[in-house]
């Protein structure tokens, strides 16, 4: 029986989480045989890389994914491997180039943040988290012209570096409940 390449993409993206990596990389490469400049198949396999910590190949197929198609999740998985691999520097220079090009996203901002706190650079941490949440605001039509007056910025750093995976966790879960899921639109 003969797979379509949508099917065969499926097929390795339920693979790939459920943690059965090795069986979605053989079909992810199978993929690549006839389909060589699908982004989205170099991206998962740079995922799959990360997962196992093979980060010098992780980094190699997600910029291969970057230079068919740059796109705001692309840049984030690299900067990802980044962060993982503790190259903070490389992680900050990855995410500032992703905003200058305008790949800007809320996960972009919360990374550069994360990459700056990292890097013992507090103040351009809450800068990036200040950003966020102006552009969420802004994504969402919400007023943004007395945000701190308002007090909607609340304690950044409190936030930040308090509970900041708590309550990023909840602003990720307001922006994501207006998009939809990746996996929805490379299906489609």
């Amino acid at each position: 029986m003969i797979f379509s390449e949508k099917d065969m993409l499926k097929k390795a993206m339920q693979l790939q989480q459920n943690g059965e990596l090795d069986s979605a990389e053989k079909i992810y490469l199978e993929i690549l045989k006839t389909s060589s400049d699908n982004c989205e198949v170099w991206n998962f396999l740079g995922l799959i890389k990360l997962a196992k910590s093979e980060f010098t190949e992780a980094e190699k197929f997600i910029k291969k994914a970057i230079s068919i198609k740059k796109d705001s999740y692309f840049f984030e998985c690299l900067a990802r491997v980044h962060l993982e691999q503790k190259v903070y520097k490389t992680a900050i220079s990855t995410l500032e180039n992703a905003l200058k090009e305008g790949y800007g996203s809320f996960e972009i901002y919360f990374l550069l943040a994360l990459a700056y706190k990292n890097n013992i650079e507090y103040e351009k941490a809450e800068e990036s988290i200040r950003n966020n949440i102006i552009n969420l605001c802004k994504e969402n039509g919400i007023d943004i012209d007395n945000l701190e007056e308002q007090g909607i910025y609340f304690e950044i750093s409190f936030i930040f570096f308090g509970l900041s995976s708590i309550i990023m966790s909840i602003l990720l879960s307001i922006q994501y409940c207006n998009l939809s899921s990746y996996e929805n639109i490379i299906l489609s």
